[in-house]
């Protein structure tokens, strides 16, 4: 048995295979460009419009019917009635009318009233109070003779203030100097002749009646010229 063998060329080979390829290459490409077509043709029909106005509001709730709640119901309340005790015993007895029977009143007592004393007023005075006043004339109280030798040869003046106390009876009880003048024997001097030769008309109070008072004043010393 023989074989024959047949040698095989390499161009056809690769000529075959280029060709297989290109086919492929060929419905690949037939395949892409149609379905790119179709889209491509799709997006330019589609034109997207826009509207910039503001929507519209919504529209207002439907009104909520208002629930009011149910009255309370009366409940009948029922008094426990009390049992009623009938007296079974007792008789009453009716007198007939007798127009002379005399019905006395009973008397009607008067209460005492009360009195309330009224305060008394405030006795008001009957006479005007006074003061005690001079009798006789203040200026000879003191004189010049009654300067004191001392206090004229140191040259010693000045005016002193005194306040006597006149008694009941118009005559100088207390004589104190008020206001000094400088000088113990001024002064001195001073309530020594006013206590002495000084008469007054006593104080009186407001029934009239004659009390002690008291009488101030000043006595000026100065030497004669």
């Amino acid at each position: 048995m023989s074989y024959i063998s047949r040698a095989q060329d390499p161009g056809r080979r690769r000529t075959a295979i280029a060709a297989v390829v290109l086919v492929h290459a060929a419905i690949g490409y037939a395949l892409v460009n149609g379905l790119t077509y179709h889209v491509i043709e799709k997006v330019r029909e589609y034109r997207p419009t826009f509207d910039f106005r503001d929507p519209p509001p919504p529209p207002p709730p439907d009104p909520m019917e208002e629930v009011l709640p149910e009255p309370p119901k009366a409940q009948d309340y029922i008094a426990p009635k009390p049992p009623l005790e009938m007296p079974t015993n007792n008789k009453v007895e009716a007198k007939p009318y007798d127009p002379n029977d005399v019905v006395e009143p009973i008397p009607y007592v008067l209460p005492t009233p009360s009195l309330i004393e009224k305060p008394r007023p405030t006795p008001q005075p009957s006479f005007a109070p006074k003061r005690a006043a001079p009798r006789n004339d203040a200026s000879r109280w003191v004189l010049t003779d009654d300067y004191p030798s001392k206090a004229l040869r140191e040259g010693a003046e000045g005016v002193a203030g005194f306040r006597v106390v006149v008694g009941s009876d118009g005559r100088v009880d207390a004589c104190e100097i008020t206001r000094s003048s400088g000088n113990a024997q001024l002064d001195e001097a001073t309530c020594k002749n006013v206590t002495r030769r000084a008469r007054f008309d006593p104080a009186t109070n407001g029934d009239g009646q004659k009390v002690v008072g008291s009488y101030s004043s000043t006595v000026r010393w100065q030497i004669p010229e």
